[in-house]
């Protein structure tokens, strides 16, 4: 209690590797922290082994990205920000957007290509055939590319659309080796009824439309804790300020939703590792993804000043992954990939009441990996202190950031 009152002082406190585990404690009843006790959350962090990184994936940093609503690239960025990423919707079977790819290609972006159902049957060999088609085209440019297959597909049963995914994957990566295979959900239950297997995929994607004056979230982080250890993230993403469904007039909300996500995703989504913002008006355009129901609302980002304002110094304050980092991630995937750490969040916060820290033992035992004896294993917070010393990783504390950070050192 006095070292974390003392650290106070400091903003980054550093509790070095535990002492070897002490007897088992014979009083095994959780300590349950006072109710009036001075209250705050702690975001818990865990960095686990170091392993191989997906395709490209980034070894830090993360990827902005955008779906312009056919606005060109060079037109975007002077009125917002730097990107690397330029997204685009596109049917199989319907003509390939060749000039949209090579603009991207010459200007040094990476195309993010969201594949849905074309003309055919969306399940059966004629589908494959126009896939096939698609992924030919992609794979003709030795440049990387995201592609993103069949969104929020749930007109299927989820096996039927598993195993269609999986053939889809295949004709990929035989066609298209450069491009990096996404799944992508919007609804938690859809995703676990319909993930694919992590053989068949290299990123993980999350599609998170928030309404105006809505700034709800639950949803988001749902898909995120479950595809956190999966995958590098990927996020589409988009805040509407006008709507047409509860005529709501929110343009300040929306500003601060966008500036809010994007400052928080290094300490909230650790793991996501590219964001495409969708500046897209569903008021006056058709929906921009197929699969995915856009409500009647304005989520341009470039429609009113104040909410460009604070996309663009969102997009300028990210921690940005290099271009040139990228290139040779996707170089190297032949000559063999470096090995990166992976950092996760505990879906559970720790709570500080009263100078004391007391943690989930969900946390403990399933993100922290402590071991040892009877009361890690029951229901309820459990003090940090009386933890130790049946955890093995170093852990830093940050009192001001609010934020536990647990490290691999096995």
């Amino acid at each position: 209690m006095k070292l974390i009152k003392a650290a106070a002082v400091f903003t980054l406190i550093f509790i070095g590797c535990a002492a070897p585990p002490a007897p088992d404690i014979a009083n095994n009843n959780e300590e349950t922290p006072p109710p009036e006790a001075e209250y705050a959350e702690y975001s818990v962090l865990v960095t686990e082994r170091r392993r191989s990184p997906a395709l490209l994936e980034p070894a830090s940093g993360v990827y902005a990205g955008v779906f312009t609503d056919g606005e060109d690239i060079s037109d975007f960025e002077r009125e917002t920000a730097p990107h690397e990423v330029f997204g685009v919707n596109i049917k199989t079977g319907e003509p390939f957007p060749l000039s949209w790819l090579l603009g991207c290609v010459s200007r040094l972006k990476t195309p993010y290509i969201v594949i849905n159902a074309g003309r055919a049957a969306r399940f059966d060999d004629n589908a494959l055939a126009e896939l096939s088609e698609t992924a030919e085209q992609i794979g003709q440019f030795y440049a990387p590319v995201f592609a993103e297959l069949y969104p929020d597909e749930q007109s299927a049963e989820p096996g039927e659309y598993i195993a269609f995914f999986r053939k889809a994957a295949a004709i990929f990566r035989k066609e298209a080796p450069n491009a990096a295979i996404v799944f992508s959900a919007s609804d938690p239950a859809a995703a676990r009824a319909y993930y694919p297997g992590d053989d068949y995929v290299d990123w993980a994607g999350v599609t998170a439309v928030v309404g105006a004056g809505e700034p709800d979230y639950e949803r988001l982080r749902a898909l995120y804790f479950y595809f956190q250890r999966k995958k590098p993230v990927c996020v589409n993403f988009a805040v509407s300020h006008i709507s047409a469904e509860n005529h709501a007039y929110a343009v300040r909300s929306a500003a601060g939703g966008i500036e809010r996500f994007y400052s928080e995703l290094a300490d909230k989504y650790p793991r996501v590792k590219a964001v495409n913002y969708v500046n897209f008006n569903a008021l006056t355009e058709e929906r921009l993804f197929e699969g995915t129901p856009l409500p009647s609302e304005n989520f341009l980002a470039t429609d009113e000043y104040i909410i460009k304002r604070a996309y663009k110094n969102a997009v300028a304050s990210l921690n940005k992954a290099d271009f040139e980092d990228w290139r040779a991630l996707f170089d190297r995937r032949v000559k063999g990939l470096p090995q990166i750490e992976k950092t996760i969040i505990s879906p559970f916060p720790a709570e500080e009441r009263g100078g004391e820290i007391y943690l989930r033992s969900e946390t403990l035992l399933n993100d922290v990996r402590a071991s040892g004896p009877d009361f890690l294993e029951e229901e309820g917070l459990i003090p940090l202190s009386r933890a130790a010393p049946y955890i093995r990783r170093p852990y830093e504390i940050d009192v001001k950031k609010k934020i536990i950070h647990f490290y691999n050192d096995f």
